[in-house]
């Protein structure tokens, strides 16, 4: 369902058509399936749209990406913030130069972030119910509207990762407090262990500061179970920090 947009989602709007994700709370991994489900059904319908004049390339369309990136870096006070978008630029600019030409190509939303897709809930479970603003739509590769997406829905969420090493399938997860400090999360690490129990997952702390998740999983884990494993974790990590 495609809903017209308004300035602000009052009560009304709400009720009949849904709330923005990006205002729904927790986003665990069955409404995001859903999410991800939803918003391709209008990208998969228009695969084979021709429009007869298509409009022009909007200036943040995705195989304009180097050109964005280059125009928005000299206005990025913060220096850190600047050097990682200049990595990105320097790894991944040539990519949709070289790869745009080939990629599938159907009309995509192009502005499908958490605040264009409106999600209703029943008891426990959140169901997409229809995405709004549809001015920016046009013809590109349909990797763009997974992109912005992605990108959306990550904003805001915990990254307690400190570090990740480890050597074939004995792994270390560290977690902190705060990135720039690594300061240990020792009582966080216990307690995702405890929360593990609950999704059927044993795992450990470890290291001189029982901050580190111990991963061994036998030699026939499969990645069936690693993708369980990653949900579970997704799950534990959703339910509190």
């Amino acid at each position: 369902m495609a809903a017209a947009k308004t300035d602000h989602t009052d009560e009304r709007f709400e009720r009949e058509f849904g709330r923005p994700l990006a205002e729904a709370g927790r986003r665990s991994a069955e409404p995001m399936a859903d999410v991800g489900a939803v918003t391709g059904r209008p990208t998969a319908a228009t695969a084979a749209f021709e429009h007869p004049d298509p409009p022009a390339p909007h200036y943040w369309e995705f195989g304009h990406m180097g050109a964005a990136l280059a125009g928005a870096l000299p206005y990025v006070a913060d220096g850190e913030l600047r050097a990682g978008l200049e990595r990105v630029r320097d790894a991944y600019a040539p990519v949709p130069a070289e790869r745009f030409a080939d990629l599938p190509v159907a009309v995509v939303h192009h502005d499908l972030n958490a605040f264009n897709v409106l999600v209703t809930r029943t008891g426990q479970r959140a169901r997409v119910s229809g995405l709004i603003d549809f001015g920016d739509a046009l013809p590109t590769a349909r990797i763009a509207d997974l992109a912005v997406l992605a990108a959306s829905v990550m904003r805001g969420r915990p990254d307690p990762l400190g570090d990740v090493r480890g050597q074939g399938f004995y792994s270390g997860v560290e977690f902190v407090r705060d990135r720039q400090t690594k300061e240990p999360a020792a009582e966080e690490t216990l307690m995702i262990c405890e929360r593990f129990k609950d999704e059927g997952v044993l795992a450990y702390p470890t290291g001189p500061h029982w901050n580190i998740l111990k991963l061994k999983p036998p030699l026939s884990f499969t990645p069936a179970m690693a993708d369980e494993f990653a949900a579970a974790l997704d799950r534990v990590l959703e339910a509190g920090w």
